[in-house]
C-alpha cells in the first residue's frame, strides 16, 4: 500500500462531498462568467486536505476583476447553497482572503473604484490590505455585491453545480 492511498482513504465521504461542492462552485462560476472552463480542478490531493482549481492567468479588465472576485466566493456560496449557511466550512478562509485582496487592489491600486489614483503604499514588497482606512467600506461592499452575483449564478446553474460535485 502506498501512503497516498491510505491518506485518500482516510477522508470521510462528508468531507469529500464538501470539498467537491466547494471546488465545483468555483468552476461553475468561472465557466458561466468567463465563458471558458478552468484549466484544472482537483480534490483528494495527497499533499493537503482539500482541493484546488486553476484558472488561466491574464490581465483583467475592470469587469473581469469583479467577475474574478465572484469566482473567489464561489466555493463559499456553493457550500451554503448545497449544505446550508450553518454548514459552511473554515476551508473558505483563503477564498475570503483572495476576494478581499482583489477587491482592495481594485479600489486602492488599480483605481477602478471611486479613487482616481493609487491610495495604498507597498510595504515590504507586498500590499497590506487588511488595515482600516476609508476605502474599507468600499471593499466590503464590492465583496458583498460579488457574493450576491455568485449566489445568483449558482442558483441559476444549481443542476450543473450538483452534477459537477458528484463527478468530483
Amino acid at each position: 500500500d502506498f501512503e497516498i492511498r491510505a491518506r485518500r482513504n482516510s477522508r470521510s465521504d462528508d468531507f469529500n462531498a464538501l470539498v467537491a461542492a466547494h471546488e465545483a462552485g468555483h468552476a461553475v462560476l468561472y465557466a458561466a462568467l468567463f465563458k471558458m472552463v478552468p484549466m484544472e480542478i482537483q480534490i483528494n490531493v495527497a499533499s493537503f486536505n482539500g482541493g484546488y482549481i486553476m484558472f488561466k492567468e491574464q490581465h483583467l479588465s475592470k469587469e473581469e476583476v469583479l467577475r474574478r472576485i465572484a469566482v473567489c466566493l464561489g466555493g463559499i456560496v456553493a457550500e451554503e447553497l448545497l449544505f446550508g449557511p450553518e454548514m459552511r466550512s473554515t476551508g473558505c478562509v483563503s477564498d475570503i482572503q483572495n476576494a478581499t485582496s482583489l477587491a482592495a487592489q481594485y479600489v486602492r491600486i488599480y483605481a477602478m473604484g471611486n479613487y482616481s489614483g493609487r491610495i495604498w503604499p507597498e510595504e515590504d514588497g507586498a500590499f497590506a490590505d487588511n488595515r482600516t482606512i476609508e476605502s474599507s467600506p468600499m471593499i466590503d461592499e464590492l465583496v458583498r455585491q460579488q457574493k450576491d452575483t455568485a449566489q445568483e449564478v449558482l442558483t441559476k446553474h444549481r443542476d450543473v453545480l450538483v452534477d459537477l460535485s458528484k463527478q468530483l
